[in-house]
């Protein structure tokens, strides 16, 4: 048998919220309206210092913060795997130049690796990469000061294109960071106001089933209260009742 769901979740109560505002502002008639005056001063989309509109205005500012975190944390994803491998191919490249005899082995040191370590320093977390980018920076203007006439530049990549990374990702990072505090505090705002404006919603809900009690048809009953926001939940093999159909607007009158 098709059973009422309270609205708990977010989701739910936004929706119980928005679906009541729009179904009283198109019903004229006082006496149609499921819902008494007094909830509709909670829940009036005119007063912007409502518990519905304080909450619903928290929660907008919740999706816009938590699109905005995850805009910086996709930046931050895309310039993460560029520096780390432009790292991590640097030291490859340079361990190949010794191999060659294009560099030599103590010159590890600048990088701040052990001369016959042959291993790439760690990258696996956003610090362990700064870390390394920097080393790799400082490391090769340290060598080219200290070889002089003897130094051979680093190349494939060039340590430009580190440098130039290294700065993107310090913004990148800071953006994530920032987004995060951001959409955490949002988060708080919206959570604080939750446990108000879920009692609202259920309120509104049990006030449009107490209003349309006397409907003798159950599925007519239920279309009714839909309407103002209550949803109900259908057991396994049963057809929920297809959606009401809103009024048609007039037709506007002819003018002479």
């Amino acid at each position: 048998m098709p059973h009422r769901k309270a609205p708990q979740t977010t989701p739910e109560v936004v929706h119980t919220l928005t679906t009541a505002r729009i179904m009283w502002n198109n019903t004229s008639d006082p006496t149609l309206r499921a819902i008494p005056a007094d909830l509709w001063a909670k829940l009036s989309d005119t007063d912007l210092n409502s518990l519905a509109s304080r909450f619903l205005k928290e929660v907008g500012e919740l999706d816009i913060a938590t699109a905005g975190q995850g805009t910086a944390t996709l930046a931050l994803d895309a310039v993460r795997g560029d520096l780390a491998m432009h790292v991590s191919h640097y030291h490859q490249v340079f361990d190949m130049g010794v191999m060659r005899k294009l560099f030599k082995a103590p010159a590890r040191a600048y990088y701040g690796r052990d001369i016959s370590d042959t291993a790439i320093p760690p990258l696996g977390t956003d610090e362990e990469i700064r870390i390394a980018a920097e080393k790799v920076i400082a490391g090769e203007a340290a060598r080219k000061i200290a070889e002089g006439a003897a130094y051979v530049e680093m190349n494939m990549p060039n340590i430009s294109r580190i440098v130039a990374l290294l700065a993107t990702f310090k913004t990148a990072l800071n953006a994530s960071i920032q987004s995060k505090v951001k959409m955490n505090k949002e988060e708080e705002d919206a959570s604080t106001l939750l446990p108000a404006a879920r009692d609202l919603a259920i309120d509104i809900c049990d006030n449009a089933e107490f209003f349309n009690r006397k409907d003798p048809d159950p599925s007519s009953r239920r279309q009714k209260n839909t309407l103002w926001g209550v949803t109900y939940v259908y057991d396994e093999g049963e057809t929920p009742a297809p959606a009401p159909t809103p009024a048609p607007t007039p037709a506007p009158t002819p003018t002479a």
